[in-house]
């Protein structure tokens, strides 16, 4: 059985690692999520994501300066991560795409199951080893997040 595709989320709001970690794991990824610039750097030296999910509010970096970074260690390891974006809803999305130079996609919060399932197509699918669970969408029950009882 094949190994599901690994996904980084670099994310250190709770409430958001935990959507992300439903949905990943409904569409059939392996999420691994990191709480910070530097946790992310980390890891992305010795491991292979088919891509980063990054937010751009990280307590310890700027996001476009990890994402920099990430491309960095990404053109030693002489590799091409895609690295999405995750932005509050609030910031202008012409402000981000102007200072993003190093981001591939955008995705803004709160974290919609579609706009998730679209940005997996377009950065992590691979015909060879189709993830099907990724192409159809998730219905209401299947992207309802259960409710968290580690408070």
């Amino acid at each position: 059985m094949p190994v599901p595709p690994l996904i980084l989320v670099a994310e250190n709001n709770r409430s958001d690692q935990q959507v992300f970690r439903h949905l990943l794991d409904k569409y059939d990824y392996c999420p691994q999520i990191v709480s910070s610039g530097k946790a992310a750097l980390e890891v992305v030296r010795n491991t292979r994501y088919a891509v980063i999910l990054l937010s751009l509010n990280l307590p310890d970096m700027d996001g476009h300066e990890c994402a920099k970074a990430i491309k960095a260690i990404d053109l030693e390891m002489t590799s091409q991560t895609p690295i999405v974006g995750v932005a509050d809803k609030e910031v202008d999305e012409e402000t981000i795409k102007a200072t993003g130079v190093s981001l591939n996609d955008y995705l803004f919060k709160p974290i919609s199951p579609e706009a998730l399932r679209k940005i997996l197509l377009r950065h992590a699918y691979e015909p060879r080893r189709p993830n099907l669970k990724t192409l159809i969408p998730l219905s209401i029950e299947d992207a309802t997040i259960p409710p968290s009882f580690d408070d």
